[in-house]
């Protein structure tokens, strides 16, 4: 397992592959796998889910990328 999570989000026109970098989820990744991310998940019930866009930095001006950085039950 190399420690990175990624969500995928779908609405009616396009697919979002974003990086997930909520400390809780994270945890309970690296410490069970999905496996112990997807039961956790099956347990809580509704999610709010918090996407936020990165800020943009020197190599890159005026380009940003969203993430997911909190979830909320």
């Amino acid at each position: 397992m190399d420690g990175k999570l990624r969500a995928v989000l779908q609405d009616s026109d396009a697919r979002y592959d974003l990086p997930e970098v909520s400390h809780l989820l994270l945890e309970k990744y690296r410490n069970g796998g999905l496996e112990n991310l997807n039961k956790m998940l099956a347990d809580v019930g509704d999610l709010h889910v918090r996407v936020g866009l990165a800020r943009s930095w020197e190599e890159r001006p005026g380009y940003c990328y969203a993430m997911i950085n909190g979830v909320f039950w």
